[in-house]
């Protein structure tokens, strides 16, 4: 069991991404609507596809054990399968999706920080400034560069480990929220709102959390050292402006 959530939590990297769609929330046209269906739409597509190729990964290669490089399995059937043409479209093919999900996910994450200054979370001169030609958040789309080119020097053990860590730790704070806003809250506490609001999202928060004990220690370090800074700062910005969790509710 142990290995199996050891995999899970590794598993957590290869389908982060539909939570970005979220950040795009005021750039869409009618957002409730349209954004929980494209979140689900790319997390069923997603998990087809991925479940559709492993199959046939693992039917034309099935012992595992010759395996000559864990990380590179897909590119080692590649060449199995076509040679070394087959390698090198698929090497090319890989690149290709690899800078498309690196776009999106800067494109994500710089609005995110955007919000966040323009919110007065974080330092709003810097993460809340909008070029005025480029209509973007030029500050923190070049943040966001200089922090994804630090990965050049790192693991990727601890690096997809690190990720993982902030996905499950976002994961559970959702199935917190839900309990918090709706069955604490909202006081919705019939049988079937006691199933949506606090026993599925109770479940999920308890797996998250049984998920995190599988990540690395090295990672698992990192993270923590990385949520408490972020506590520090929090609690500093309330002690400097005492109506700044008000604010926030307001907004």
């Amino acid at each position: 069991m142990s290995l199996i959530f050891t995999g899970a939590s590794i598993l957590c990297f290869s389908f982060l991404g539909f939570d970005a769609i979220s950040t795009m929330s005021e750039e869409t046209i009618n957002p409730k609507k349209n954004i929980p269906r494209a979140i689900f739409l790319v997390v069923l597509i997603g998990g087809v596809l991925f479940t559709v190729t492993s199959y046939f990964l693992h039917q034309i290669y099935p012992n595992f054990q010759n395996y000559a490089n864990a990380e590179a399995v897909s590119l080692e059937i590649a060449g199995y399968i076509g040679g070394s043409f087959m390698h090198a479209l698929f090497l090319a093919g890989t690149m290709v999706a690899v800078i498309s999900s690196s776009l999106s996910s800067h494109a994500s994450a710089s609005r995110l920080l955007f919000a966040m200054g323009r919110d007065d979370s974080l330092p709003r001169r810097f993460f809340g400034y909008v070029h005025p030609k480029l209509k973007t958040p030029l500050f923190n789309v070049l943040f966001v560069g200089a922090i994804s080119l630090t990965a050049i020097f790192g693991e990727l053990e601890i690096i997809y480990s690190f990720i993982s860590f902030g996905a499950l730790i976002g994961f559970t704070s959702v199935n917190a929220s839900v309990i918090a806003h709706y069955y604490i809250r909202g006081n919705q506490r019939s049988f079937t709102q006691t199933l949506r609001y606090l026993v599925i999202p109770g479940a999920g928060a308890v797996f998250c959390i049984w998920l995190l004990g599988s990540i690395s220690t090295n990672a698992l370090i990192i993270g923590l050292a990385w949520l408490l800074l972020g506590l520090v700062y929090f609690v500093m910005k309330i002690r400097r402006n005492p109506d700044f969790v008000l604010n926030l509710k307001e907004r």
